[in-house]
């Protein structure tokens, strides 16, 4: 297996009682450390009290099987829950990864961290750690190397199902439990053996590349400095099932952080190019970037980026719908237009002050990590600081709380619901009766959507003794009877 100085794997999922990974809450982690070749050493099961001022959805709920009576009598409480996720998280020489990981799991771990005040990147960028998604190399393995692999195929959508347990059942491998994160994690483990059996060259490829640093040693000519006019195929939902997810790109811009790579879309009618809107009349909010023909790779989410020769084994273009000839057009006509540069560069200028214009107003503190990032480092130095000092003052005297001031409004707001929902105990009556307002705040803002939710699950189920139990208990722990 290519490792590239990777000492352990740790494979890891999460149960979470919403999709919104700024606002729902995890309920459960399970974890698997695993050495190089994929042999568990170490695991943790953890699960996480639910909060006052949180109500969580219901249908997850019934989905998971975990309510929130349960997760109240076996959890810690989130700061001690995501402190223990963490540490697990960061070992040396590690690489974190999971079942679609990057897109939900990695950013509902990220949010938990920053509203509790610990590094939301620490566990996979120090120490020669990193992350990794399993779930684009399946994409990419189904699309363009499925040999030796069973793929479950919808007849009624005309699709490959690429879920966990759909894949699971379909090679015989071992997942009794769908949504059970330790059952997920066994499964993942024993989908990326049979993938690296089967397909080891493309694991080794897509591994061996996975981080930003790798990638642009690949893209960027080591002499010059420029990107290279590589021809590429990468994969992401925008070119949708009817190619299997795969697209082939031609690399234009990186940003002038080398975070973002923004590439022409080569497989579309080369007609699109002819008929790009005039950029003093494009509609940001209307059209998407995408619809453009720009593509935007985020570097630091593990793209999978393989070379365009790789449809040529087996003739792949057929099965992912990708024609060379198209290809060819577009890539010629991008050429005699000199790459389109000054439209795409428009573009990408146009598009950042749009979504910079949606994110002036005024939000909730908790759900703005991304904005918190942008801030000046030495802002954020001085603040860390102040977190550390959070972390070690809890340790000997939760009361040492209270003496804690950040310099901004909204890192105390953040530090009074940090105090409120882990140690309660230790506000003053003014502090008690603010708390307590928000929470009667939130129940007024969200008691009908979950008495709604709770009503409908009953009535769809009602035929089903284990949901219904699931939600009788639900109800009862939130004083809800009848």
């Amino acid at each position: 297996m290519t490792s590239a100085n990777i000492e352990t794997f740790t494979f890891y999922d999460l149960e979470t009682y919403g999709t919104d990974p700024k606002q729902d809450r995890i309920v459960q982690f399970a974890g698997i450390r695993t050495d190089i070749n994929l042999n568990p050493v170490e695991q943790l099961i953890v699960y996480c009290k639910p909060q006052k001022d949180y109500l969580p959805s219901v249908e997850a709920v019934t989905v998971t099987g975990i309510t929130p009576a349960f997760a109240d009598r076996k959890g810690l409480s989130e700061n001690i829950f995501i402190e223990t996720v963490l540490n697990f998280l960061s070992a040396p020489n590690n690489c974190v990864l999971g079942y679609n990981s990057i897109k939900f799991d990695d950013e509902f771990i990220r949010n938990t961290a920053f509203r509790n005040f610990f590094s939301p990147y620490a566990y996979n960028s120090f120490n020669n750690s990193s992350r990794w998604d399993v779930y684009p190399l399946i994409r990419l393995c189904c699309a363009l190397c499925p040999e030796g692999i069973e793929w479950p195929f919808d007849e009624n959508e005309g699709r490959y199902v690429l879920k966990l347990e759909e894949l699971s059942r379909s090679n015989g491998l071992t997942h009794e439990h769908a949504h059970d994160a330790m059952s997920d994690v066994i499964a993942t483990i024993d989908l990326l053996k049979l993938i690296i059996t089967k397909q080891q060259p493309m694991f080794n490829f897509v591994f061996s590349h996975r981080t930003k640093r790798q990638i642009l040693e690949y893209l960027v000519d080591s002499r010059s400095g420029s990107l290279t006019s590589k021809t590429l195929l990468t994969v992401d939902s925008t070119f949708g099932p009817e190619h299997l997810y795969v697209g082939a790109v031609l690399p234009v811009f990186l940003d002038e952080t080398a975070s973002n790579l923004y590439c022409w879309n080569l497989i579309d009618p080369v007609e699109n190019f002819n008929e790009l809107p005039d950029l003093e009349e494009l509609d940001c909010s209307a059209v998407p970037m995408s619809d453009l023909g720009i593509i935007k790779i985020k570097l630091n989410a593990c793209p999978v980026l393989v070379p365009y020769n790789t449809l040529n084994k087996n003739n792949r273009h057929e099965r992912v719908n990708i024609s060379p000839e198209t290809v060819k057009a577009n890539l010629q006509l991008l050429n005699e237009k000199e790459l389109l540069r000054d439209y795409m560069s428009g573009c990408i200028s146009k598009y950042r002050d749009y979504y910079k214009s949606l994110n002036g107003s005024a939000v909730d503190p908790e759900l703005a990590l991304y904005d918190y990032l942008s801030k000046p480092k030495d802002e954020r130095d001085a603040n860390q600081l102040i977190m550390n000092q959070i972390h070690a003052s809890e340790k000997k005297d939760p009361s040492l709380l209270c003496n804690i001031r950040f310099s901004s409004r909204d890192m105390n707001e953040l530090l009074f619901r940090y105090k409120a929902r882990n140690y309660e105990f230790i506000l003053s009556e003014e502090e008690r009766n603010i708390w307590n307002q928000k929470i009667s705040e939130y129940g007024r803002n969200n008691a009908g959507r979950f008495m709604t939710e709770l009503n409908d699950m009953c009535i769809q189920n009602e035929k089903d003794q284990r949901i219904l139990e699931i939600l009788k208990e639900t109800a009862v722990f939130y004083g809800i009877t009848g």
